[in-house]
């Protein structure tokens, strides 16, 4: 009996129905791939968002109230902000840093954001320059940061206002948040400040 070799109709239907097989299994390796890369990336998110929300948490919820007269004779708040920066005194500090204004126990904090990122600028509390709100010398806190938009409650009025200046007689009762890192807007935060004596 004479063997029957295959056919070229059932070489190229067999070639056919593999390379399906392989591209079927390639697409599902890329999909796999990309949800892997997105999940990873939505989780690099949220990681940032808390990290910098904690810092900032933790900063804002130490501020003080310190006055200080000024050249004119009046009494002011070291206090500074407007809706996308804000300036002020706190007790959130590290002594172990060594710095001046660490190793008092109080300091003068600038928060803003500018294509850099995120940045905080620290000083001497009880310098009246820092209202000027000098940018230079400060640090980036995390570069991903593209726009931080800021409210101040106003206790009298009880309704969130953009700015909040050294001629208030007290720090405002909680501060409301909200950054965009990198592209994503996220959820506003809200900080009572204890200090504001609200």
């Amino acid at each position: 009996m004479k063997d029957k070799g295959f056919t070229l109709v059932e070489i190229l239907l067999a070639f056919t129905i593999f390379l399906l097989l392989i591209l079927l299994i390639f697409t599902g390796f890329r999909l796999s791939s990309r949800t892997t890369e997105k999940i990873t990336e939505r989780d690099e998110t949220s990681q940032r968002i808390r990290v910098v929300y904690e810092r900032l948490g933790w900063l804002i919820r130490g501020a003080y109230p310190y006055k200080f007269v000024d050249k004119d004779g009046k009494e002011r708040l070291l206090f500074t902000g407007e809706g996308n920066s804000i300036g002020f005194v706190t007790t959130s500090v590290i002594p172990a840093t060594g710095k001046i204004y660490d190793l008092s126990g109080l300091k003068w904090v600038y928060l803003f954001v500018d294509n850099e990122g995120l940045k905080e600028k620290d000083n001497v509390f009880f310098l009246e320059k820092n209202l000027e709100e000098s940018r230079e010398g400060a640090f980036i806190l995390d570069p991903s940061v593209k726009s931080m938009n800021i409210e101040y409650l106003d206790p009298e009025e009880n309704t969130w206002v953009d700015t909040w200046g050294p001629d208030n007689e007290r720090l405002p009762p909680a501060i409301k948040i909200r950054l965009n890192i990198m592209g994503h807007e996220t959820q506003e935060m809200i900080l009572s400040i204890p200090a504001s004596g609200g």
